[in-house]
């Protein structure tokens, strides 16, 4: 997985993603974007929704 070093700020919210990558996940057929803090600890899952 390639992690990208970018940092986010969600609105209206003190949180900083400092790590974010996509992650699909086969059982459900979803794919997610994860978002870690600098010590890898998962801050957000956030369920991407795909247009058919």
């Amino acid at each position: 997985m390639d992690k990208t070093n970018n940092k986010r700020k969600k609105e209206n919210s003190s949180i900083i993603w400092d790590y974010y990558f996509e992650e699909y996940d086969e059982e459900e057929k979803q794919l997610y974007l994860v978002c870690q803090d600098i010590f890898g600890e998962i801050i957000e899952l956030i369920k991407i929704i795909q247009k058919s």
